[in-house]
């Protein structure tokens, strides 16, 4: 989602790792990937080797470098304090969502990967679920709320244990381009979750707008570290636990050390709605999802329940 986060992936068969390494194969695949996506680019300036520390993937030169250097601004986000415990409803037992794009292909989903941003489990883990259908398409409010903030300095708003200066800090003394930053929709659930989109190519809400479930926020994107365009949607429980930040990246990239606990969608978004994303074919979802549990059980209430929804024949 930021420069040093996970290498989200918009194209159809990307894989979480499940315990594996990446084979060769993989990893030459997706130097061939980058590669077509810089042909298909005229006239974007091929980036240079990364300075020491920084992951080589950066977009660090381009014609916005340094002259759109990520600064401090006034709007600093709104670090949670500690809370002894959930008041919150359990994900279970909300209502309300749907998915915010229809029609797609999960290209990821909750699920451990290598480059995972929070550790869950002893293993670090991708938090959210990649939908991909095609650039430009419609991105909705999963649930109604407020927006808490859309634009591409977001991190204060993600449930962080204290605010993420020192890395906003790090970037700018680095000079990252913006364009290594994804454009970002946050947007309060009102039941004590928030709800993040990621990658946008155009976000279409202001802070402080109301939306309902279903409303445009946006448009699909592959803003950000992306190899195509898709939505990347993750669910925060704002008063969950909290949840250890990859340490790597606090090392390298001055993370806050902890953040609140993320919820994998599987538990409030049906599979089996109109509308649902479809399954890779070979990438079905992990039979574990990180911090919950066997995700069968689930899967197959939520399948009970929409077939006793469905009309019975004359």
């Amino acid at each position: 989602m930021v420069p040093s986060r996970r290498s989200d992936r918009g194209r159809i068969g990307a894989r979480p790792r499940h315990g594996r390494r990446r084979s060769l194969g993989r990893l030459l695949g997706g130097v061939l990937a980058a590669l077509a996506v810089a042909l298909a680019l005229p006239g974007l300036a091929a980036a240079p080797p990364a300075p020491d520390g920084a992951p080589p993937s950066l977009p660090l030169t381009g014609p916005v470098a340094t002259s759109t250097t990520p600064r401090p601004s006034a709007d600093a986000g709104d670090t949670v304090p500690a809370s002894p415990g959930p008041t919150s409803l359990p994900p279970e037992r909300l209502s309300g969502y749907r998915w915010p794009v229809l029609g797609g292909r999960v290209t990821t989903w909750f699920a451990p990967t290598d480059s995972g941003f929070f550790v869950i489990d002893g293993e670090r883990v991708h938090d959210g679920i990649d939908i991909a259908t095609y650039c430009g398409d419609t991105v909705s409010a999963a649930h109604a709320g407020t927006v808490l903030y859309a634009g591409r300095r977001y991190e204060g708003y993600l449930g962080f244990v204290e605010p993420p200066d020192a890395f906003y800090d790090l970037a700018a003394k680095r000079q990252l381009s913006t364009a290594a930053f994804p454009i970002v929709v946050v947007i309060d659930d009102g039941n004590g979750y928030r709800s993040i989109y990621v990658h946008l190519s155009l976000a279409l809400v202001a802070k402080g707008d109301q939306v309902e479930a279903g409303q445009r926020i946006g448009r699909e994107g592959a803003t950000g570290h992306a190899t195509g365009c898709h939505l990347h949607y993750g669910l925060i429980r704002m008063d969950g636990t909290w949840l250890p930040v990859a340490p790597d990246l606090v090392e390298r990239w001055r993370y806050p050390v902890s953040a609140r606990e993320r919820i994998d969608p599987l538990r409030v978004l049906s599979l089996f709605e109109d509308g649902a994303p479809r399954e890779v074919p070979g990438l079905p979802p992990p039979e574990i999802s990180p911090g919950y549990g066997p995700l069968a059980p689930l899967l197959e209430s939520q399948r009970r329940r929409h077939d006793a929804r469905q009309p019975t024949p004359d």
